[in-house]
């Protein structure tokens, strides 16, 4: 119940469709009843008529009220028949005309809540998928650990398309049918509540098995979207790594784990099916066994007089449009579980709040000016240390490079310069101010940052440069371009600088990607850059074109440069070399050659290792 009423909560914008849409239902259900109450004349005074003389055969019962009644109180029927010819029977021209007239008022009401209910579905769930896309947005990097991207993919589009499906078309269902249940028990309790009530009694024996239907479709379909997810994870691993499936033939063990993950999501599916079908052959026995006990009361009710033909029958005609319309409600009901399972799944994204949060009043951070400051930073990842009692201070205009082997620490110290971790004990301080205290935009907007691993969108190339802001000035986008080496080869591309690149660059190869995600820092123009492994992915002649431009990006500007290579370590003023999470050495490339206990073995078992390489 909760997750149905936070659904629902979305469509609090949209009440005065709500209402428009209910009181149409309202109004359809009333124009149900309408016809269903015709069925006492239609049975009392024109099939018990006696052939021939239009006589009845039988004298005419007393009949509650119903709608041809209405009609001849307020309309003068005979007058209307008499223009279609000689006189006949007023019944059949009553009930004829209100067959029409109401059918028609009927469909224009249920055209009415079907397409504002479904609208206000899609609105709902629209508004549910931009919530679940921004709160993504506004994750740390530790969600990203939690959750695959294929798995956060997969409740985006799979989940909330279950969400949409039902709230666009099972929830008219529920609104339309809920109504003409209800008016369609008032009615029969209206024509005998004996009966009436003899009948809903059964009602629990209906609706206690479509509770643990409900129930148990909402746990497999949960299971289900699990599944699903999986199946999306691996789909999405296989196709982003082709070459290297390719590379170790590992096509057939692809097949197979994608198989045996089809399968599992086939197991879920095919009991959730199961349980599906249950629920319109229990509807139906416990149907005839309604109708049966029925026809017995009511066989006896007439007998004693108590109940007339033209009654029974329109008791009966009520009652097949409520079993009739339990029927639809289940089968509606057992696709919003599935829909309760898949908002489950949503939001328990939208109730992840953020490791990294600003504090209320976080003031803006003024530009950058004297020197940033680590004092006695530590940083934990559960209960993994990562980084232990870093103190550094790094002057503005300073460029100072972090060598350490692979994973002691060094992309996780700047990835809480930029504050996508919290540290876990000290403070990191710009110009004296604590980093914690002013807002994520403010602090992000002031760095740069460039990649090993090149992240490029499904966009232009002048789009990708100039991230965030497609009406960038061309010519800033171009001579960004320029300094990043990339103007010469985004110019023979198809359009240019309007070339669409596909998702991660295809089309390009890792050395032109890496110049536009360059260009893109260059266009940026922070004060602080951070090049984290940068140039690892360009080949020789690449990085030697990137050297000066490399050179004059970092004039004015603080740099932190992580990186292997000789030429790129050399440029530091001051290099900190990071073991075990700690700062253990720090000084030039020469003194610490000279005198360091650390970097002259990092520098000749990796620095001059990949110079070899470079040489070869």
């Amino acid at each position: 119940m909760k997750i149905a009423l936070r659904l629902f909560g979305y469509a609090k914008p949209y009440s005065w469709m709500v209402a428009g849409s209910l009181a149409a239902s309202l109004l359809a259900s009333i124009c149900l009843v309408g016809l269903v109450s015709l069925s006492q004349p239609f049975f009392n005074e024109i099939l018990l008529m006696a052939p021939g003389d239009g006589a009845p055969a039988v004298e005419t019962p007393s009949q509650k009220v119903n709608a041809l009644k209405i009609l001849n109180r307020y309309l003068d029927v005979e007058r209307i028949q008499g223009w279609f010819g000689e006189r006949g029977d007023v019944a059949i021209t009553g009930i004829a005309l209100l067959i029409i007239g109401l059918t028609s008022l009927k469909g224009i009401f249920t055209y009415m809540t079907t397409y504002g209910v479904k609208k206000v579905g899609l609105l709902l769930v629209t508004d549910l998928r931009a919530d679940l896309h921004e709160k993504i947005q506004y994750q740390s990097l530790g969600f990203f650990s939690r959750y695959q991207s294929g798995e956060l993919m997969s409740r985006v589009t799979n989940d909330v398309g279950r969400i949409q499906s039902a709230l666009s078309k099972d929830l008219a269902d529920f609104v339309r049918v809920g109504f003409i249940m209800i008016a369609q028990v008032v009615w029969v309790f209206y024509i005998y509540w004996q009966l009436a009530f003899f009948s809903i009694v059964l009602l629990p024996l209906i609706v206690y098995p479509l509770y643990q239907v409900g129930k148990r479709l909402r746990k497999a379909s949960r299971v289900s979207q699990e599944r699903l997810a999986d199946v999306s994870n691996l789909l999405q691993g296989s196709v982003a790594g082709a070459r290297v499936v390719r590379a170790f033939s590992g096509e057939r063990f692809e097949k197979s784990q994608f198989r045996q993950a089809l399968d599992r999501l086939l197991r879920i599916d095919i009991r959730g099916a199961r349980v599906n079908a249950l629920s319109a052959p229990m509807l139906e026995m416990v149907g005839a066994l309604t109708a049966g006990t029925m026809v017995v009361f009511a066989g006896i009710q007439i007998r004693a007089g108590n109940l007339n033909p033209g009654e029974f029958m329109s008791f009966l005609v009520g009652m097949g449009w409520f079993y009739a319309s339990m029927k639809r409600l289940a089968k509606a009901n057992n696709q919003f579980q599935a829909a309760l399972a898949a908002g489950i799944r949503c939001f328990q994204i939208l109730d992840e709040e953020p490791e990294v949060k600003e504090r209320p009043g976080a003031r803006t951070l003024p530009p950058f000016a004297r020197e940033i400051e680590f004092r006695n930073v530590s940083f934990r990842y559960g209960s993994r240390p990562i980084l232990q009692d870093i103190n550094l201070r790094v002057p503005a205009g300073a460029v100072v490079a972090l060598a350490g082997s692979s994973g002691v620490g060094k992309t996780t110290l700047v990835n809480l310069l930029l504050r996508f971790y919290d540290s876990t004990a000290g403070a990191i301080l710009f110009d004296g101010i604590d980093v914690r205290e002013v807002t994520l935009s403010s602090l992000r907007r002031q760095i740069g940052l460039v990649t090993q691993e090149v992240n490029l969108f499904t966009d232009t190339v002048k789009n990708n440069i100039a991230y965030g802001n497609p009406a960038a000035d061309m010519a800033g986008v171009v001579k960004a371009a320029r300094a990043a080496y990339a103007h010469e080869f985004i110019e023979i591309l198809p359009q240019g600088y309007d070339t669409r690149v596909g998702h991660g660059g295809h089309g390009l190869s890792v050395g032109q990607q890496q110049r536009i995600s360059i260009a893109r820092a260059i266009w940026k123009d922070s004060p602080i850059l951070i090049l984290d492994e940068a140039t690892s992915a360009l080949d020789p002649e690449s990085e030697r074109l990137l050297d000066g431009a490399l050179s004059n990006l970092i004039q004015g500007r603080t740099v932190f440069i992580i990186a292997h290579r000789p030429a790129t370590v050399k440029k530091a003023d001051k290099i900190f070399v990071v073991v075990g999470g700690k700062i253990v050495e720090e000084g030039s490339h020469e003194t610490l050659l000279r005198e360091g206990a650390h970097y002259p073995r990092l520098y000749d078992l990796e620095f001059q290792a990949d110079t070899r390489v470079i040489g070869s």
